[in-house]
C-alpha cells in the first residue's frame, strides 16, 4: 500500500511567523511548492482555494471535481487531495489552523459547516447539468 504523506502548515512558508496562517496567490504556491502539492497528499490543517483562471481536475478523497474559473474548494485537516491541470491556473489560496480559528470564533465548531463535506448532487441549471458539490463551489457574476 503506498502511503500518502501527511504535510504540515508550517513547511510552505518559513519567513513569516505566523504558525497557524498561510496565504498566498495559486501560481506562487503551486511553483514554489511542486515537489509536494502535485501528487496526493493531505495536509493537518484547513485548506481553501479559489480559482480565478485555470481548467482541469481537483481529486478530493479519491472523487474527481471539476476545476474552472469561479471554482472555490474548502478541504479538511486529513482529506487526500492532489491537482491535474490542463492550463496554468490563477486565483488564491489560504490555510489556517483550528486554533486560528477558534481564537476568532469559540462558540462554533468548524466541523459544523457543509462545505468541509464532499457531496455531489445534480441539478439543472438553464438546460444544462452541473454538478454542485460542498467541497466545489463555483463564484458567478450576477
Amino acid at each position: 500500500m503506498k502511503i500518502i504523506p501527511v504535510l504540515n502548515i508550517k513547511q510552505f512558508e518559513h519567513r513569516v511567523p505566523l504558525t497557524d496562517f498561510y496565504s498566498n496567490d495559486l501560481s506562487t504556491h503551486l511553483h514554489k511548492n511542486a515537489a509536494v502539492v502535485n501528487k496526493p497528499h493531505s495536509h493537518n490543517f484547513y485548506l481553501c482555494v479559489i480559482f480565478t483562471k485555470g481548467k482541469g481536475t481537483h481529486e478530493i478523497d479519491f472523487n474527481s471535481y471539476e476545476v474552472n474559473t469561479g471554482s472555490v474548494f474548502f478541504l479538511k485537516p486529513g482529506q487526500t487531495h492532489y491537482w491535474k491541470f490542463t492550463n496554468t491556473p490563477e486565483g488564491y489560496i489560504f490555510f489556517h489552523t483550528q486554533d486560528f480559528y477558534e481564537l476568532h470564533f469559540s462558540t462554533s465548531k468548524l466541523e459544523q459547516f457543509p462545505f468541509y463535506y464532499s457531496h455531489k448532487k445534480h441539478s439543472s441549471y438553464n438546460g444544462k447539468q452541473k454538478c454542485t458539490c460542498t467541497t466545489n463551489y463555483q463564484l458567478q457574476k450576477y
